[in-house]
C-alpha cells in the first residue's frame, strides 16, 4: 500500500509538527515529523503548517525523542506551541511581570508588587498548561491512529480527562493573569489624568514601546485619536472586577462555552473555548490567536503605563520600559517545558 504526502489539515491546531499521509483508500494518518523529513530538532517546521503558525504569531519549541523502529534509530521532534513574544523561552511575559514585582518590592510598593507578581505567576502557569494541551492533542491523534479511527479524532479515557483538566486550568490561569494585569494597568491609569491622547503619547517614542499605537488601533478597531486615557479609565472598574472564570463552577465535564468577557471596548476581542465530553474536543485556533493578541495588547499596554508612571530617583531599573526606564533583566528560573 503506497503512502503519499498530503496537505496539512486543520487537525494540526495544537499538534505542531505532525505530518499527515493518505493511503490508496483515502485513510488519513498522522506521523511525527522526524529528521528524515528534513526538519531539524530546533528548526521551525516548513510548509503549510509553518505558515499557519507564523500567521498566528506563534512559534514552535520542542525536544528530541529517539525511537527505535524496524531496527534503526529515528529522531522525532516532540513539539509545542508558544506565543511568539521573544527570542527564547525566558522572554515569555510572565518573566517580565515577575521581575517587575521584584522591582516593586525593592521600592516598598506592596500593592503593585502583589499585582505584578501574581500576573507573572499566572502567566507562567498558563504557558505550562498550553504546553500540556499541545501534548495531549498530540497523544489524541496517535491514539486515533493506533485504534484505527482514521475518519475522526479520539481520546483514550485518561488522555481525554487530562486534556479537559488542562483546558480548564489554562482558562483559569489566563483569566487570573488578565485580571491582575488589568488591575495593575488601571491602578497606574488612575494617576495619569490629563496626560492626553494615546496618539500624542505615541509621539513621545522614548516613553512608549515600539508598535503600541498600531497594536492598540488594531485590537480596539478604532482610531487611537479617540482613545484618551480618561476614556480608558471609565472602564477600569469593569475590567478589574469582572471575573471571567465563573463558568468553571458549572462542572468540569459539562458541554459548555467559556467567555472570558473580553468583548468590551477596551479590549475588543473575545476568547471562546468549547469542550465536549463525548470523546472529542475542539479548541478554536482563531480564538487561540485572538487570545494571544489580547494578551499582547494587555502586556504592551501595561509596559506603556509602566514607562509613564513616575519613578523615584532611587528606584532600581525595571524590565519592560523604554527611554527613561532602562531595561535591566532580573535573573529568573526558566520554566521546564515538556
Amino acid at each position: 500500500m503506497t503512502v503519499q504526502e498530503t496537505t496539512y489539515s486543520t487537525f494540526l491546531h495544537f499538534s505542531a509538527g505532525l505530518r499527515s499521509t493518505q493511503d490508496e483508500e483515502g485513510a488519513v494518518r498522522f506521523w511525527p515529523i522526524g529528521k528524515n523529513q528534513g526538519v531539524e530538532v530546533t528548526s521551525f517546521p516548513d510548509g503549510k503548517f509553518g505558515e499557519i503558525v507564523a500567521n498566528a504569531d506563534l512559534r514552535c519549541i520542542g525536544n528530541e525523542e529517539r525511537v527505535w523502529s524496524s531496527g534503526y534509530e529515528d529522531r522525532y521532534w516532540n513539539p509545542a506551541l508558544v506565543p511568539n513574544l521573544g527570542a527564547n523561552i525566558a522572554d515569555w511575559p510572565g518573566h517580565d511581570w515577575a521581575a517587575l514585582g521584584n522591582a516593586h518590592r525593592e521600592r516598598n510598593e506592596d500593592n503593585p508588587s502583589r499585582l505584578s507578581s501574581a500576573a507573572g505567576f499566572h502567566l507562567m502557569g498558563a504557558s505550562r498548561r498550553l504546553m500540556h494541551i499541545s501534548e495531549w492533542y498530540h497523544q489524541m491523534l496517535l491514539y486515533a491512529h493506533l485504534e484505527g479511527f482514521h475518519d475522526r479524532m479520539a481520546f483514550s479515557n485518561s488522555d481525554h480527562t487530562n486534556f479537559l483538566v488542562d483546558c480548564h486550568s489554562f482558562l483559569n490561569e489566563a483569566g487570573s493573569a488578565r485580571d491582575h494585569i488589568s488591575a495593575y494597568a488601571a491602578n497606574a491609569i488612575a494617576g495619569l489624568a490629563g496626560v492626553g491622547t494615546l496618539t500624542k503619547l505615541a509621539k513621545r517614542s522614548s516613553e512608549l514601546p515600539d508598535g503600541l499605537k498600531a497594536i492598540v488601533a488594531e485590537a480596539w478597531q478604532e482610531s487611537t485619536d479617540k482613545l484618551t486615557l480618561k476614556h480608558i479609565g471609565r472602564y477600569r472598574d469593569e475590567i478589574v472586577h469582572e471575573r471571567p472564570i465563573a463558568a468553571l463552577s458549572k462542572g468540569l465535564f459539562e458541554t459548555q462555552s467559556f467567555d472570558l468577557g473580553l468583548d468590551h471596548p477596551i479590549l475588543g476581542v473575545k476568547f471562546d473555548i468549547q469542550v465536549w465530553p463525548d470523546k472529542k474536543a475542539d479548541v478554536k485556533f482563531d480564538a487561540l490567536r485572538q487570545f494571544h493578541a489580547m494578551l499582547r495588547v494587555l502586556y504592551e499596554f501595561g509596559r506603556a503605563v509602566i514607562s509613564l508612571a513616575p519613578i523615584k530617583p532611587q528606584a532600581p531599573t525595571i524590565i519592560g520600559g523604554r527611554g527613561g526606564v532602562k531595561v535591566t533583566p532580573i535573573p529568573t528560573r526558566r520554566i521546564p517545558f515538556p
